[in-house]
């Protein structure tokens, strides 16, 4: 910045000449903007409108800095750039502008230019995680993780697509080798390492092993000192505990199951038993454990509105429950014809919990 403001000053745009390495320069001062301006528009080199560009983002002006970005197509030689451009077009929603950015395009090419940068790596792997792509995010970060073998943030990237794709013993052993320290990535450890230990344990429930199954549901519960996180005064476990209830039960510990399901209600906001607030998803385990300790009158949940796939479930359980028909049935029959609530891996996990035999 030291050499474009000099050259500003000196009204002397031939100093500009051959542009500028944008590693560690950080053009972000409100005044260099009009100095950029003029560096733009007395010079061709792209790093030029790349430094403005930054600017300009980091003042919310991201229409004015998209076009810059758009304006300077393939010609920069410059991995990070093209990260950048893809993640500033996120910012829209529609239109021209978003239109004229090929996203996929933009993270593989920063990779092709800078493969040697773990960032550029991160960015594509978490561009397919977010389209759902989990078998081209693996290939990627099976890649990266050959390139940074020490890179525990490529580890839980690669183990959180390995459990999209239901390879929950090789997520297990990458991530008891893990070593992870705190970083942007790290605060999903524990979860990527929950949900693998419960796929784990459904796994090995359905063929008929509750006692397997109850060791997963109880790793689950952990929090290994090494993935980089301590436990939280009173983390979100009703998922585990429920399902330790059911293992528990099947083995033929009926105290401990008991002790479980007790936790899953314990759990679950007061209000929210009570109906005076409305439930989520997770608090239909409540429900269903309720319902194995044989308290399905107790059922009082509500769910916001008269409409909505979450309200008909409920409605449907509590219909049971004052005329009291199966809960379990109904709370089956009334999830299997809402798919769409569970799509994702957590509402899965629900899904399955609630469909379990007990």
């Amino acid at each position: 910045m030291l050499r474009v403001w000099r050259a500003y000053l000196a009204e002397d745009p031939g100093a500009l000449g051959g542009g500028v390495n944008p590693d560690f320069v950080f053009p972000y001062r409100p005044e260099s903007i009009p100095i950029l301006e003029w560096a733009v528009a007395s010079d061709s080199h792209w790093s030029w409108a790349y430094l403005l560009g930054l600017n300009l983002w980091a003042r919310d002006r991201v229409p004015e800095a998209a076009e810059l970005f758009i304006g300077l197509d393939q010609m920069p030689d410059y991995g990070p750039f093209y990260v950048s451009r893809a993640l500033m077009a996120s910012h829209f929603e529609s239109g021209d502008l978003i239109d004229q950015i090929n996203f996929e395009s933009d993270f593989r090419r920063a990779v092709d230019m800078a493969p040697d940068l773990r960032t550029v790596h991160v960015s594509l792997i978490q561009y397919l995680h977010g389209e759902g792509r989990w078998e081209d995010a693996l290939s990627v970060s099976a890649d990266a993780r050959r390139r940074f073998p020490e890179d525990f943030d490529l580890d839980l990237l690669h183990a959180l697509a390995l459990n999209r794709t239901q390879r929950f013993e090789a997520s297990i052993e990458l991530l008891d080798e893990a070593e992870v320290l705190p970083s942007e990535n790290s605060s999903i450890s524990h979860q990527i390492f929950a949900e693998a230990h419960v796929l784990a344990g459904l796994h090995v429930l359905d063929r008929g092993n509750p006692t397997a199954a109850l060791d997963h549901f109880n790793m689950a519960v952990t929090w290994p000192e090494h993935l980089g996180l301590g436990r939280p005064y009173n983390p979100e476990e009703r998922i585990e505990q429920y399902l330790r209830g059911l293992a528990l039960r099947l083995s033929g510990n009926e105290s401990g199951a008991l002790t479980a399901f007790e936790a899953v209600i314990a759990a679950t906001p007061r209000d929210v038993l009570e109906g005076e607030i409305a439930a989520n998803r997770m608090d239909l385990l409540a429900v269903a454990a309720l319902d194995a300790l044989g308290r399905s009158d107790q059922i009082r949940i509500v769910a916001n509105g008269e409409e909505g796939v979450l309200a008909q479930i409920i409605t449907r359980v509590r219909s049971a429950s004052a005329s009291g028909s199966d809960v379990r049935q109904a709370l089956r029959n009334a999830s299997q014809s809402a798919l769409n609530l569970f799509s994702d891996l957590t509402g899965q996990l629900i899904y399955r919990a609630l469909n379990l035999a007990r």
